[in-house]
């Protein structure tokens, strides 16, 4: 965008450049929108309406072959009888309900449901101290610069878009953090919960960390990139710990939990302008709360089990 914007000033005033550089990223969204609406998928497995069509046709004909006897290729042995496997809690702990709200809707009730969950609260905390963060950070960072360091605006843009760009690997190294973590634990659930805990404790001690640095420009932007990459990351461990709170209303917790984030971002937008011009101490108090709601980890309790179960687990308790 701020090269967008010089070029844009070289034909027009400033004051008109910035309004039409907006116009820019304006189409490439609905161009991206009308890719997604007509070339993407609802999920890895494919379109729900399509899955859906094709489970009504299996169990049809599953039913209609069940109703169907046949002399053909009798052998005289006698079959084996089919057996039944009984899942270990580590598989139960990553099955998911496949088909989420299957003849249902995301109703009044589904909604008060997830908003009695104390998970949910828990997790709509954290990500808006992750993505909230993450909004308020975007909004402010440039100006921190300028304010800073008596950059230019473009300079001071250029690089505070570093702390967004990182976007492109961190917040999916959060959900690959989670994922080991669960294959590694003796039970998945609470493998995400310990990769949620630990991200945004290292979110929180960068931030405290970049608070403290910002004397030379070479030390705060080496901070910015650390606190970058955990703050995008405990984005990625929230969402891989969504699924599992409430699966048959999924889809209400991930809106309630994205809901947190906006808020978030609202709220910390607010706490910079308090601070004015100590962004540093703004920075600090933030890296502060992170490190005390990072431990309400403790407290989130998913499919019946908490963190403190896979500890003492692991000390043979």
């Amino acid at each position: 965008m701020p090269l967008i914007f010089n070029a844009l000033s070289l034909q027009l005033p400033a004051h008109d450049a910035w309004r039409v550089a907006y116009v820019i990223p304006a189409l490439i969204c609905i161009v991206i929108g009308i890719l997604d609406l007509y070339a993407a998928d609802d999920c890895p497995e494919g379109d729900w309406l399509v899955r859906r069509k094709h489970r009504a046709a299996l169990r049809l004909t599953e039913q209609r072959g069940a109703d169907v006897k046949t002399t053909d290729h009798l052998t005289p042995t006698t079959p084996a009888k089919p057996t039944l496997t009984t899942p270990t809690p580590d598989e139960e702990d990553e099955t998911l309900v496949e088909e989420p709200f299957e003849g249902a809707r995301a109703s009044t009730a589904a909604v008060l449901a997830a908003l009695s969950d104390v998970n949910v609260w828990v997790l709509m905390l954290q990500y808006a101290l992750s993505f909230g963060l993450e909004l308020a950070v975007d909004n402010v960072i440039a100006a921190f610069f300028r304010s800073r360091f008596g950059l230019d605006q473009t300079t001071a843009a250029l690089l505070g878009s570093v702390f967004g760009l990182m976007n492109i690997f961190s917040r999916v190294s959060g959900g690959l953090i989670s994922d080991a973590l669960a294959r590694r634990a003796s039970r998945p659930a609470q493998g995400r919960i310990l990769a949620q805990l630990g991200i945004l404790t290292f979110e929180g001690l960068s931030l405290v960390t970049f608070s403290r640095v910002t004397g030379t420009l070479h030390g705060t932007m080496a901070m910015l990139v650390v606190f970058s990459f955990f703050t995008q990351a405990a984005c990625g461990t929230t969402y891989a710990l969504v699924p599992f709170v409430m699966p048959r209303t999924a889809g209400v917790v991930s809106g309630l939990v994205g809901a947190g984030g906006n808020a978030g971002g609202l709220v910390l937008n607010y706490v910079f302008k308090a601070y004015g011009t100590d962004m540093e101490g703004a920075f600090l108090m933030i890296g502060c709360v992170t490190l005390g709601v990072s431990l309400l980890c403790g407290i989130i309790r998913i499919q019946g089990r908490m963190l403190w179960h896979i500890l003492s687990e692991e000390r043979g308790e």
